[in-house]
């Protein structure tokens, strides 16, 4: 299952840095590899993976494809 979330256009895109720095707050561990169209983060412990859609290291959309057996709710 995938959850795409997009940040509204009025509002300030995100760096990777900070997308990173927010999983930590959430007591996540967050592990980050560059790909040529944009970025993975893989969280530790879960099959769940984060697929960054950037530009000139800003985001505004991600989507969260869901690891099989973890729920929607989760990480």
């Amino acid at each position: 299952m995938e959850t795409l979330l997009q940040v509204p256009e009025e509002e300030t895109p995100s760096t990777i840095t900070e997308v990173l720095a927010a999983l930590r707050k959430q007591d996540l561990e967050p592990r980050h590899e560059k790909k040529s169209w944009g970025d993975w983060i893989h969280l530790e412990g879960y099959t769940t993976v984060i697929s960054i859609e950037s530009n000139r290291g800003l985001s505004r959309s991600a989507t969260i494809e869901h690891g099989e057996g973890e729920e929607e709710e989760e990480p």
